[in-house]
């Protein structure tokens, strides 16, 4: 059974090759999309965000990795806010150079 056939039919999901995030869009009132990939494959996340919505709200941060925070600088531009925990948010806000294993 693939997770298509799992989740509600109005959550669109995107498996993405290893070692690469997978996308899950969450369209509606607030539309979200949980994490974003590598900053290598950005501008895919944005196109492919844009074929299923014409205004992303929200992109929230299972964690933050490099390979699930990778499009938020781009999708941020383009209007949308970035949710993430407190102690995620901490490390970022202080610059931490650990943050989001950046030397993976």
């Amino acid at each position: 059974m693939e997770p298509d056939d799992e989740l509600p039919p109005w959550v669109v999901w995107q498996q993405r090759p290893f070692p690469d995030a997978n996308l899950l869009f969450l369209p509606g009132r607030q539309a979200t999309l949980v994490d974003s990939g590598f900053v290598g494959h950005a501008e895919e996340t944005v196109a492919w965000v844009r074929a299923h919505s014409a205004q992303l709200d929200l992109v929230v941060n299972t964690h933050w990795h490099a390979d699930h925070v990778g499009a938020n600088g781009l999708l941020q531009a383009a209007g949308a806010g970035v949710a993430a925990s407190a102690p995620d948010a901490s490390a970022i806000a202080r610059r931490d150079p650990g943050c989001c294993l950046m030397a993976y």
